[in-house]
């Protein structure tokens, strides 16, 4: 498994992104088990984060909702992951969110 992160900065903001590539997985011999619930998990995890980030939503409620989608796949999220909010110019903290400081 390959995790590709490409940024950059345009007129001030930081623009973001990232992939996740499984070297030698193809249509016609995908990923199964295990390795194939935890990357669903991931990607159904920060699917529903993102739909719930937005004012007047707090923190625990989206550690506790992206923990349930890890229990739904069998599969415990990593400790100790925070996000950032930068302002313009990435000179100025806006705000951290802080999750997974417990064990699921």
């Amino acid at each position: 498994m390959v995790k590709l992160h490409l940024g950059a900065h345009i007129d001030g903001f930081a623009a973001i992104t990232a992939e996740t590539v499984v070297v030698g997985a193809t249509r016609e011999s995908p990923v199964t088990g295990r390795r194939a619930d935890a990357l669903r998990a991931a990607w159904t995890a920060a699917e529903v984060a993102m739909r719930l980030v937005r004012v007047g939503n707090k923190n625990w409620q989206i550690t506790e909702a992206v923990g349930k989608v890890a229990a739904a796949w069998n599969c415990k999220p990593v400790e100790g992951t925070f996000l950032f909010a930068w302002g313009r110019g990435g000179g100025e903290l806006m705000g951290i969110l802080i999750g997974f400081a417990g064990n699921f």
